[in-house]
């Protein structure tokens, strides 16, 4: 436990990783390419603090575990399971503030992944959160960046306090209100109990949201929609409902890089789930012809099954070539022998 003490104490000394230093981290651990520990890749990118790789390294850990149901899913959305952190800093220089002299902001980092912790960075805003993010308070400006769980905030009316709320699909914007934001695999849900809130979703036009309703906010990044279609796999929605939001996804992902992959196996999976099978051989095909990725033995073995199915052996020979050649083993490969 004096471990998690000390990582906990330093945790807290700085704010999280830019969002572009994990992007790039997200990206090179899904290229497979992560052949050292996850804080050297950081330390070689500029302009990040030595501390930030221990929390960015804690929130990738769980990368590497297999995923619990569907093997063609893989995507680091975890956390590691640490107590409550609430603990401020100042972002000015070192040697204190000369007498006179504006406030200087306060950083707090939000982590309590195992029960709900309670956080008053002004005198008028009141937060309880069970989850991931940081707080940044600049007089009466309180900004909050919230990655992961439940956070219920109360704001006095008419106070001139300007509260944001960002999360990775959704900007909260309020005055005087009692609202939840909750950072799911799934998206962001704003609920609002008193007052109003502004809230709008990516590149979405504003919306106003009055007390008593609600908004849920979709991801709008190719890995965001692969973690939610994950998660509506999970959930058991339909094969069409998956495999809308992997076409989503693919339409905002980088032609050929592991996050497409991953977002095209998903397509093929769901089309042939949904009875649409010369859809999904046709689609195997295509992603095969792309050139060679991440998921090509999965697609080849499926491509080969699907293919002797629709034609016997002939049709999936081109699938067979290959796989003999990778020295993979399946029953449709002992059905239909090699030419002597």
């Amino acid at each position: 436990m004096s471990g998690d003490r000390e990582l906990l104490r330093v945790l807290a000394q700085e704010t999280w990783p830019p969002d572009d230093a994990l992007v790039r981290v997200h990206e090179r651990v899904l290229d497979t390419v992560l052949d050292r520990p996850v804080t050297g890749l950081l330390r070689e990118l500029p302009d990040v603090p030595q501390v930030r790789p221990v929390r960015a390294g804690s929130r990738l850990r769980r990368a590497e575990e297999p995923p619990a149901r569907w093997p063609w899913f893989a995507v680091p959305i975890g956390l590691a399971a640490v107590a409550a952190v609430v603990l401020w800093v100042s972002t000015g220089s070192p040697g204190g503030v000369e007498p006179g002299a504006p406030p200087v902001p306060q950083v707090a980092a939000l982590i309590s992944l195992e029960a709900e912790a309670t956080l008053a960075p002004s005198e008028h805003v009141a937060l309880v959160f069970q989850g991931d993010g940081a707080v940044r308070q600049d007089g009466d400006r309180v900004a909050i960046t919230w990655e992961v769980g439940k956070l219920q905030a109360t704001v006095t009316p008419d106070q001139g306090v300007d509260l944001v709320v960002t999360t990775p699909d959704a900007t909260v914007r309020v005055v005087g209100t009692v609202f939840e934001v909750e950072r799911t695999r799934l998206g962001t849900q704003v609920g609002v109990t008193q007052g109003q809130v502004s809230v709008v979703c990516g590149s979405q036009a504003e919306v106003l949201v009055p007390a008593g309703d609600q908004v849920h906010c979709v991801p709008t990044t190719a890995i965001g929609l692969l973690s939610r279609a994950g998660a509506l796999l999970e959930r058991g929605a339909t094969p069409d409902e998956v495999l809308a939001t992997a076409d989503a996804g693919l339409a905002v992902a980088t032609r050929g890089d592991a996050v497409w992959s991953e977002l095209e196996s998903l397509a093929i999976r769901s089309l042939e789930e949904a009875g649409r099978s010369s859809e999904a051989l046709a689609r195997a095909e295509a992603f095969l012809r792309a050139g060679p990725s991440t998921r090509e033995e999965q697609t080849r073995l499926f491509a080969a099954r699907r293919a002797f199915l629709e034609g016997g052996c002939e049709r999936a020979d081109e699938h067979l070539v290959w796989l003999r050649a990778q020295g993979v083993h399946d029953d449709v490969l002992e059905r239909c022998p090699e030419d002597p």
